[in-house]
């Protein structure tokens, strides 16, 4: 598995991060302390391995798709399963402080009901195109996150799911 992290950690350890704590008395130092670890832990992956795991980010491993992004189900040839999350490209709002915010929001959530982020691409290639029948080097970046994956389904498709099919049932009976 392709892992460039910026830590000396083990690539072939699997995505999660491993449980640690750090104790302090002071809650600010020891959030501080609990985003460093969360940080140094988070998977780098690149655009390479994210391909390869979705099967080129195909149809049939999409498994959501929101105003953001696209979410696809990997799976490592461990059998480990995430949730890639690519989000959408030249969407006003969706900027480098956008990502940067979500990701240490993201990183910053500790509770047992939310799924964890674990890992993240953040990847710019120059691409060539024309313009003006000149050859340009455009740059392209993409934005990724990378979560545990709900072998359930999402929250979203057991509290609507039931619901939503039957509305949609009545609508059609109208």
């Amino acid at each position: 598995m392709e892992v460039a992290s910026p830590s000396d950690r083990d690539p072939q350890a699997g995505l999660h991060p491993s449980a640690g704590s750090s104790s302090s008395s002071n809650p600010i130092s020891s959030r501080d302390s609990n985003m460093a670890r969360k940080l140094q832990n988070a998977a780098c992956l690149t655009m390479r391995v994210l391909q390869q795991i979705t099967d080129n980010f195909s149809e049939k491993r999409k498994i959501g798709q929101g105003a953001y992004g696209t979410v696809y189900k990997g799976v490592h040839a461990s059998g480990e399963e995430i949730a890639v999350k690519l989000l959408h490209n030249n969407l006003q709002g969706t900027d480098d402080e956008q990502f940067k915010r979500e990701f240490e929001n993201l990183m910053r959530l500790d509770h047992h009901n939310i799924v964890q982020l674990v890992g993240y691409c953040y990847e710019t290639h120059h691409k060539p195109m024309l313009h003006n029948e000149e050859t340009i080097y455009a740059e392209e970046t993409n934005r990724v996150l990378c979560f545990e994956y709900m072998r359930n389904g999402s929250l979203q498709k057991h509290i609507f799911g039931t619901r939503l099919l039957h509305f949609e049932h009545t609508i059609r009976s109208i």
